[in-house]
C-alpha cells in the first residue's frame, strides 16, 4: 500500500496480534472457541495467550505513539483483525467483545486519534 500511495511505512511490533505462542497454530475447531474465550474473558489468559486487556493496552499505546508523531497527516494502520477489534472497543469506550471483530478479512474502519473516537464501523474494502 505504501508503495502504491508513494508514502513511507513503519513496522510496529507492538501492533502485532495477541501473543498466542503458548499454543501456536490451532485447527479452526480449536481456534474459534479459544478466540471466543479470549474476547469473553479479557482479564484472563486463555490457554496461555496474552490477556485481551493487555493486548488492548499495548495496541492503544502504539497507536497513540505513532499518531502523536504526525498529527497533521492521515495514517493507515494495517494489523490483524483482532487488533482492530481491541482498538475499536477502546475508541468506542465499549467493553472488549468479539462482536467488534472484523466481519471479513479486508475490512477497515476510520477513527480520530486526537479525539480517540471511532468515526465509522467496520467496512469491507475488498
Amino acid at each position: 500500500m505504501a508503495g502504491q500511495w508513494g508514502s513511507e511505512f513503519e513496522i510496529a511490533e507492538d501492533l502485532g496480534e495477541m501473543d498466542r505462542s503458548a499454543t501456536g497454530y490451532l485447527d479452526p475447531s480449536e481456534f474459534e472457541p479459544t478466540v471466543d474465550a479470549f474476547f469473553a474473558e479479557p482479564h484472563r489468559s486463555v490457554r496461555g495467550w496474552e490477556p485481551a486487556i493487555h493486548a488492548q493496552s499495548r495496541v492503544q499505546r502504539a497507536v497513540r505513539r505513532i499518531a502523536a508523531r504526525t498529527p497533521e497527516r492521515g495514517i493507515a494502520f494495517i494489523a490483524h483483525g483482532g487488533v482492530g477489534a481491541l482498538l475499536l472497543a477502546s475508541l468506542r469506550r465499549e467493553p472488549i467483545s468479539r462482536a467488534l471483530d472484523q466481519p471479513a478479512m479486508g475490512s477497515s474502519f476510520t477513527f480520530d486519534p486526537q479525539d480517540w473516537t471511532a468515526l465509522s464501523s467496520w467496512e469491507h474494502i475488498g
